[in-house]
């Protein structure tokens, strides 16, 4: 059972990371979703984070993955609010 919950973090790893190039490419051409190809990038790192100390036992790579996810989340909300705010003020 363990080793298919590990083969679906590396397909979810694959997955995102197809998501993200699709996502920034888009962003390209259309600007206001630069925010979907952040938070995709932010779940990124969690999974990274994941399968760092589930199959690869690193430890130290799976904080520094999880601090980046985090950082990278506050800062996606961050901009979701302010565009909030210039859309209905």
């Amino acid at each position: 059972m363990n080793k298919r919950i590990d083969n679906l973090g590396i397909f979810l790893q694959l997955v995102l990371f197809g998501a993200i190039i699709i996502s920034f490419i888009v962003s390209i051409f259309i600007g206001p979703l630069e925010v979907v190809t952040y938070a995709l990038m932010s779940l990124m790192l969690f999974v990274l984070s994941y399968n760092n100390y589930a199959i690869y036992k690193r430890k130290y790579m799976t904080a520094i993955y999880s601090v980046c996810g985090i950082l990278l989340m506050i800062l996606t909300l961050k901009e979701v609010i302010d565009a909030t705010k210039t859309l209905l003020g």
